[in-house]
C-alpha cells in the first residue's frame, strides 16, 4: 500500500483491528507520513513502514523481499502506535527523510512482536528467528512501548536500532536474542533521555561512543554479554546483575557526575575486559 505520487503530506494510516497478510507474506505501507494505530498480523512475514518518496522493491530468488528508499523526503514520519504482529518475521520502521525534517521521524510507542516461530507444521523442520529493524538515520526516534524478537525457549531472534533515539517517559520493554545499539540515546555527548528501560537480550552490541552504557546494561538479561565498540562513552555505570562487558581496544567510559563512582558493582559474577575507565573528562573532575 502506497501513498509516494501524492503531494509532500501523503499519508497512510492503517486503523484496522486485523489487517492480516498470509503466512509468509508482505504488509507494506509507504509513504511521506506511514502509520499503524491498528493491528498487522503477518506470521513467518514481513511488515514494513517506510517514509520516503520513492521505493523500490527487490523479489530476489531466495523468497527474500527488500524495499529500498532511494529519494529523501522533506518532511516525513513513521509510527506505530498500535500492535504489530509478525511471529518469526521481519519488522521494519525506517524514515528516508531530509536531515532535521521533525523532531522524530520514528516514533514507535505500541508493540511489536517479531519472536520465534516454530515452522514445524509448514513442510520445514526447525525455528525461524524473528527480527526488528529501526532505522532513522540522521534523524531523531522516539521510543516506548515494547519490542519483542525472540520466545522464552529460542536463541535467535535480534534488534536493531540505528538513529538519534530517546527513550521517552513511558516505560520500554525489549526482549531479544540479540541487540544492537548505534548512536542511541545521546546526542552530542549530552543525556537525552533517561526514561524507563528493561531488557533480556542474550547480547547487546554497543556500535556508536553516543550510545549509553548504562541503557545497554539495563537492556541486558541476566547473563548475558555486552560488546562495546571503540570510543569515548560518557555516564556513571551501575551493574547490578551477571553481566560480561566486552571493551574492543580504545573503548573508554568517563564519569558524568561530579564526585561520584564511575562504574558501581552491585552484582556477583560481573566481568570487565578490556573497558578503560577514567575518572576525568574535559567537564569535570572525578573520582574513579
Amino acid at each position: 500500500i502506497s501513498n509516494i505520487n501524492a503531494n509532500a503530506s501523503g499519508t497512510i494510516n492503517n486503523q484496522s483491528a486485523n489487517f492480516t497478510v498470509q503466512d509468509g507474506g508482505l504488509a507494506a505501507f509507504v509513504a511521506p507520513y506511514a502509520m499503524n494505530s491498528g493491528t498487522i498480523t503477518a506470521h513467518l512475514g514481513r511488515v514494513t513502514l517506510a517514509s520516503g518518496s520513492k521505493a523500490t522493491v527487490d523479489l530476489t530468488g531466495d523468497n527474500l523481499i527488500s524495499i529500498a528508499l532511494p529519494d529523501t523526503v522533506s518532511q516525513g514520519l513513521v509510527e506505530n502506535t498500535g500492535a504489530i504482529m509478525a511471529t518469526g518475521g521481519t519488522v521494519t520502521m525506517t524514515a528516508n527523510a531530509a536531515s532535521g525534517a521533525l523532531d522524530n521521524v520514528v516514533n514507535m510507542t505500541g508493540i511489536i512482536n517479531a519472536t520465534t516461530a516454530d515452522i514445524g507444521d509448514i513442510a520445514t523442520t526447525g525455528i525461524s528467528d524473528g527480527k526488528i529493524i529501526l532505522s532513522s538515520g540522521a534523524n531523531k526516534m522516539a521510543l516506548g512501548g515494547a519490542l519483542y524478537a525472540k520466545d522464552i525457549t529460542a536463541s535467535g531472534g535480534a534488534v536493531a536500532v540505528t538513529g538519534r533515539t530517546t527513550i521517552g517517559d513511558s516505560s520500554m520493554v525489549i526482549d531479544t536474542a540479540h541487540l544492537t545499539l548505534n548512536n542511541a540515546f545521546y546526542n552530542n555527548h549530552e543525556l537525552i533521555d533517561r526514561g524507563q528501560v528493561t531488557g533480556a537480550a542474550a547480547n547487546v552490541s554497543v556500535t556508536s561512543e553516543d550510545a549509553s552504557l548504562q541503557q545497554a546494561v539495563d537492556l541486558a538479561g541476566s547473563g548475558a554479554v555486552v560488546d562495546i565498540s571503540a570510543g569515548n562513552y560518557l555516564g556513571n555505570l551501575v551493574i547490578d546483575k551477571s553481566l560480561t562487558l566486552n571493551g574492543q581496544p580504545g573503548a573508554r567510559l568517563y564519569g558524568m557526575e561530579e564526585g561520584g563512582a564511575v562504574v558501581s558493582v552491585a552484582a556477583n559474577d560481573v566481568t570487565l575486559n578490556g573497558l578503560d575507565i577514567d575518572g576525568t573528562n574535559p567537564y569535570y573532575a572525578l573520582d574513579a
